[in-house]
């Protein structure tokens, strides 16, 4: 069977944790709607298993999970909540247990993909430098669609100036340049 223990008493400190006469933690509930954990000062509140850690709470509020090798963090600061690792590794996401999407360490962010830089794989690269690589089997790759009026749907720039474009007018497609006019199809 198992054993119960009971702690009874009012809102607050049910059970105080002292280290040489130094208060270090606690747990308390305040009766309704509250029950914690708290370590004192500062502190972290850390958890184990098969006595190796495996989170912490800073005292700043940081939250950090580790397996050994790759550490995670995530905590809220000026009004943003910050998600990532302190370890030089990716962040993957997944859903139903299969790869969605990756933010690798160099801060490439790659969908349907785990590793960048493969044009022969299937999915979406959006490089930090600026670059992206799209690469589907079969079927149209991209799709750009402009629902208003008129007019460009894809600005060509060097050095932040137009030197071309694709646009279409009057329901026919058009390449133009800047200086040498545009050809319509």
């Amino acid at each position: 069977g198992y054993t119960t223990l009971t702690l009874n008493g009012t809102s607050g400190s049910l059970l105080d944790f002292e280290v040489n006469g130094t208060h270090t933690g606690e747990i308390y509930a305040d009766g309704t709607t509250v029950f914690g954990i708290q370590a004192i000062g500062s502190r972290a509140l850390n958890f184990k298993t098969n006595n190796t850690e495996r989170m912490r709470i800073t005292n700043s509020g940081v939250i950090q999970s580790t397996n050994g090798t790759t550490t995670s963090e995530w905590y809220p600061s000026g009004g943003v909540q910050y998600f990532g690792t302190s370890t030089n590794h990716p962040i993957q996401f997944f859903t139903n247990n299969s790869n969605a999407m990756r933010l690798d360490s160099s801060g490439n962010l790659l969908v349907g993909k785990t590793s960048s830089d493969t044009l022969g794989t299937a999915g979406h690269e959006l490089h930090n430098s600026g670059m992206a690589h799209h690469t589907r089997a079969t079927g149209t790759v991209l799709y750009l669609n402009r629902t208003g009026d008129d007019g460009n749907i894809i600005d060509l720039r060097k050095d932040n100036t137009t030197v071309g474009s694709i646009g279409a007018y009057g329901g026919a497609s058009y390449i133009g340049g800047n200086t040498n006019g545009s050809i319509y199809f």
